[in-house]
């Protein structure tokens, strides 16, 4: 029984990677072969034991061996076994044949049933039996596939500052700050019927990018802007292109730290790099040199990541190939970035001080998941997928960088489940999703 379990269980660890997999379906083929073998055995035994003792000199000859390997068959079954499969088709009407007992041809693929043991039921899954027992190699991971670089990691090229053709919300971006200020930011969307009139089919993903920061940050503004006082409904001028270019970016519709941080910036000087001295905000809520710090900051950070994170590629690619020299040289070049990020962290305080950044800057990026002032989340008036129904979403926070669950999965770092990592997992749903699949 206890094998039995723990065969059951190894379903639901993550699958292993390509080139564990060739192993891995070898046992499984061989559990396979040996099922057939026994049941071929049994099935002899109970013909001969039905024929008599005329026809027993035509019963297989069955050796202590088999008898063992019988008796292990009965204790330790495969997840799924061939009677299984049978009820299986014949309570599911599935008329697809069990490749444990039908022939399989060369180069078929095949629906293997497999046994969800969470769910307790039947899911199919496709294999290609000839691939899968071959040696594989991964390909070798590669950065720009991923939208990531070498030089700003997984910072765009410079953001977009201005939405072509779309005044209303290029001047709601640009005034913010001070109608936050004057606490004039829920009349200005209120007066103003229409945001965004439509989505121009010549807009970039860069456009979408500088859209969605706007948006969220006027979303943001508009349910804070009187802090104690939170409006738990979005017009519909402002949910519907914000929940519109959200889902082309794959995100939800919130303030999240791509747009925070990641889409947010510009250099003074565009001959010069990404770096403290030479960057500012796209966007702010009410400014000021704490906000401005605090973020930036970030910046300099996601920047200072791109060497480590190609370091990382080059040691897991090295890892694979077995190429020793260069996986030492691409946990060298991480080592070498993680010293960086951490000197630039410990800049924070030199022009963000704690209580301006929690009582001025904080507010505003609450998010209405688990939120006390809006317990039962925000309504997105006029987006028909919600039906009506408030949403619940989490605020931004550095834990939607890509950085450190990129470093914890390219080194193998796990991490004992808790209500803290699984936060840092639901975390995930905000990156964008190249960077997510990065992750993953």
């Amino acid at each position: 029984m206890k094998r039995k379990q723990a065969t059951l269980l190894s379903l639901l660890r993550p699958p292993a990677p390509p080139f564990a997999l060739s192993s891995s379906f070898q046992r499984l083929a061989k559990q396979v072969r040996e099922e057939r073998s026994t049941a071929a055995v049994e099935r002899g035994l109970s013909q001969g034991a039905r024929s008599g003792s005329k026809e027993s000199s035509s019963r297989p000859c069955v050796t202590p061996s088999d008898r063992a390997r019988s008796a292990s068959r009965r204790t330790t079954r495969l997840p799924f076994s061939s009677r299984a499969l049978r009820e299986h088709r014949r309570s599911s009407g599935c008329s697809i044949p069990s490749p444990l007992t039908a022939p399989v041809p060369r180069g078929a693929i095949v629906l293997y049933p497999i046994y969800n043991v969470i769910e307790s039921c039947w899911v199919p899954r496709f294999f290609e039996p000839e691939a899968l027992m071959k040696p594989t190699t991964p390909a070798p991971l590669v950065l720009s596939d991923f939208e990531i670089t070498p030089e700003q990691g997984f910072l765009p090229r410079d953001p977009e500052e201005h939405l072509p053709d779309c005044s209303t919300l290029n001047q709601l971006g640009h005034e913010l700050p001070k109608l936050l200020s004057a606490r004039m930011v829920r009349r200005f969307i209120d007066e103003h019927p229409t945001l965004l009139p439509s989505v121009p089919a010549s807009w970039r993903i860069e456009d979408y990018r500088a859209a969605m920061r706007i948006l969220s940050f006027a979303g943001h503004a508009y349910v804070w802007e009187v802090p104690d006082q939170p409006a738990n409904t979005l017009p519909p001028q402002l949910a519907q292109p914000w929940h519109q270019i959200a889902k082309h970016l794959g995100r939800p519709p919130v303030l999240s730290y791509a747009s925070y941080a990641l889409d947010n910036w510009r250099r003074l000087d565009p001959a010069k790099p990404v770096r403290l001295d030479n960057i500012v905000l796209l966007q702010n809520f009410l400014g000021g040199l704490d906000e401005e710090w605090f973020v930036v900051v970030h910046i300099q950070i996601e920047r200072e990541a791109g060497p480590g994170l190609a370091g990382l590629v080059r040691a897991v690619n090295g890892a694979v190939t077995d190429k020793e020299d260069e996986t030492l040289q691409g946990l060298a070049s991480l080592a070498q970035a993680q010293e960086a990020m951490r000197d630039t962290l410990l800049r924070m305080k030199e022009r963000c001080d704690p209580y301006v950044y929690y009582t001025r800057v904080r507010p505003y990026i609450h998010g209405w998941n688990n939120n006390p002032a809006l317990p039962n989340g925000l309504g997105y008036e006029g987006v028909a997928a919600y039906e009506g129904r408030p949403q619940q979403f989490r605020g931004e926070t550095g834990a939607q960088s890509s950085i450190v669950p990129c470093l914890d999965a390219g080194l193998g770092i796990g991490h004992a489940p808790d209500p803290l990592t699984v936060y840092l997992q639901e975390m995930r749903d905000y990156m964008p999703p190249r960077h997510r699949t990065f992750i993953q």
